[in-house]
């Protein structure tokens, strides 16, 4: 089934070209630091480099997490890969509406950073080769500017190794550590940077305890929940967040993260991304909007405001939890 995925998905991605044809604006890619050999978990960050030969260019210099449509990275091979942003997405990518916009200089090059990791969560090692298939540049002054076209970039290449289960038990228990401890918001979000990209069952459970135990910053949390989604082992996610559910004394410091986090989880265990591709439900049955598979249809309120947290908890239609829920509701919730 895996190997399945893969080779869907990379006939869906495979583009025309590979290559940029010469143009007024040339879009040049790099890895950070001249790095080439990763371990699974590490970031992989890559360098999109602009270079404008004529004047009256403009780059869109906005770069979002999650990752926006406005970047496209092509892999390959798809092997051994997870598509994690897709999965997520589902078809409803990201678009800010806001834009940071700035003059290309000709001959001066303008960097903006991707991160690979945030696109495609790597499962086993291998050689891989990368390419980014950017809008970004337009032409024209700020006022009257027009989307130059799509920009294709050279391929670079790189290695993923694997990590062993020893060194990411070390490295997610001191990055924890250094969270905990830290002093400011920044600098955990720094360190928390570090462990999303993790994807074994050890930093499952130090992202698992930042999230149910969350780092504050009156009147900040550290939300770990983005490194959730990275985790291989999504099943265990989705067991420890019902645990959540179904236990009195977990506190819900998050509000709605909680809840919607492990909904949202559960729907993708329930309908892994693959049956979409195959069935494209969203498209195929016009009387059933939710077979999208949104949160709404595993928590029924969610179209509007909970009548209250406790109910929320037991209605949401994560089954091991709702066993265990057992709570009694108050009286506004009970009608």
């Amino acid at each position: 089934m895996r190997a399945f995925l893969a080779t869907a998905l990379g006939f869906l991605a495979c583009p025309c070209t590979f290559a940029q044809t010469a143009g007024p604006v040339r879009a040049d890619l790099s890895l950070a630091g001249g790095k080439t050999t990763y371990r699974i978990g590490e970031p992989i960050v890559l360098l999109l480099s602009f270079t404008a030969s004529e004047p009256s260019y403009s780059l869109n210099g906005t770069t979002t997490d999650p990752p926006s449509p406005i970047d496209a990275l092509t892999l390959s091979p798809t092997t051994g890969v997870f598509p994690v942003l897709d999965d997520q997405a589902r078809g409803h990518r990201y678009s800010p509406d806001y834009a940071s916009i700035s003059d290309l200089e000709v001959n001066k090059p303008v960097v903006a950073g991707l991160t690979v990791n945030a696109v495609y969560r790597f499962d086993q090692p291998g050689h891989y080769k990368v390419h980014v298939t950017t809008n970004r540049v337009s032409s024209g002054d700020l006022l009257h500017s027009q989307p130059l076209g799509p920009l294709t970039t050279n391929e670079v290449e790189f290695d993923i190794e694997t990590m062993s289960d020893a060194d990411e038990a070390a490295l997610a228990a001191s990055l924890e550590k250094q969270i905990r401890e830290a002093n400011t918001l920044q600098q955990a979000q720094q360190f928390a940077g570090q462990l999303r990209w993790l994807t074994g069952d050890a930093a499952t459970r130090t992202k698992l305890s930042l999230f149910l135990k969350q780092k504050t910053f009156a009147p900040f949390s550290l939300d770990a929940s983005p490194g959730l989604w990275i985790a291989r082992n999504r099943a265990f996610v989705v067991a420890e967040l019902e645990r959540a559910l179904a236990d009195p004394s977990q506190s819900l410091s998050s509000g709605f993260s909680l809840l919607q986090t492990a909904a949202d989880l559960k729907a993708r265990l329930i309908v892994p991304l693959i049956h979409l591709l195959l069935t494209n439900p969203c498209r195929r049955s016009k009387s059933k909007p939710n077979t999208c598979i949104r949160s709404p249809r595993l928590f029924p309120n969610a179209q509007g405001s909970p009548r209250s947290t406790q109910q929320s908890r037991s209605s949401l239609v994560l089954p091991n939890a709702r066993k265990q829920t057992a709570r009694t509701l108050p009286p506004r919730a009970r009608s």
